[in-house]
């Protein structure tokens, strides 16, 4: 019974909860995409990009994979590489390797050990 006037506050914050997360999916908006001066000039003068891939009346509508347009506009939507600092090869991570190495070609498979990770090819 001490806790029941607590109840009403729970279930109202259970409530704003629910509905700012139902609500978060639709709060988002993508970010603003960087045409080329090109496309810039085209899209000034009148035209759509929509034009460009052919999508509505055009005769290969229903095929974008040979539209040239779409394979060229897919292509500049590729992330840009991520070059990072090497990894390490410690002298101990090759001995770890070796090792794990020897250990794979002595044994036998064992079908009724089940898999730890992911098979190998």
């Amino acid at each position: 019974m001490r806790f029941l006037p607590a109840f009403p506050c729970q279930l109202l914050a259970t409530i704003l909860v629910l509905l700012s997360l139902a609500t978060s999916g639709f709060a988002h908006r993508f970010a603003p995409v960087d045409l080329s001066p090109e496309l810039q000039a085209y899209v000034a003068n009148g035209g759509a990009l929509a034009d460009l891939c052919g999508t509505g009346d055009s005769p290969h509508s229903g095929n974008m994979a040979d539209c040239k347009t779409c394979r060229l506009i897919g292509a500049m939507a590729l992330p840009e590489a991520v070059t990072g600092l090497p990894v390490p090869v410690l002298e101990k991570t090759q001995t770890l390797r070796f090792v794990a190495k020897r250990l794979l070609h002595t044994r036998k498979p064992d079908p009724s050990r089940l898999t730890r990770a992911p098979p190998q090819v």
